[in-house]
């Protein structure tokens, strides 16, 4: 997949993008050296949410931002009805609940202020 994407940016002349082989839980970067991480329907298919999160803020300079797009469920949705789903919708298994989600973000040691939004289906 880096192959192909370096393969990619060649094809368009991209000088400003680099891309590494890393898991999520420890990126080869050091601190603080990326301005904008966007996560897309990812972080629901990680075990442990509370790395990812610090290895975010981990990473972010000073008012940096983070865009995530992810699946996450209701509060009051149980693990049992989680995985009952999850046979419907693979990533509904692992998703946080919103509560879940502004816990994780609030319990990175992250100066950073926040705003969680969603659309919720009907």
């Amino acid at each position: 997949m880096v192959e192909l994407a370096r393969r990619n940016a060649a094809l368009v002349n991209a000088t400003n993008v680099e891309f590494l082989d890393g898991h999520m839980e420890a990126v080869p970067l050091h601190d603080q050296t990326i301005n904008v991480i966007i996560s897309n329907c990812v972080i629901n298919l990680v075990h442990d949410k509370t790395l990812i999160f610090r290895e975010m803020f981990r990473l972010l300079r000073p008012n940096g931002r983070i865009g995530i797009t992810d699946v996450v469920t209701d509060d009051d949705l149980t693990d049992e009805a989680k995985k009952r789903q999850g046979t419907h919708v693979e990533c509904i298994t692992g998703a946080l609940t919103i509560s879940e989600y502004k816990q994780g973000l609030s319990k990175s040691d992250s100066p950073m202020s926040w705003k969680v939004g969603y659309r919720k289906e009907p």
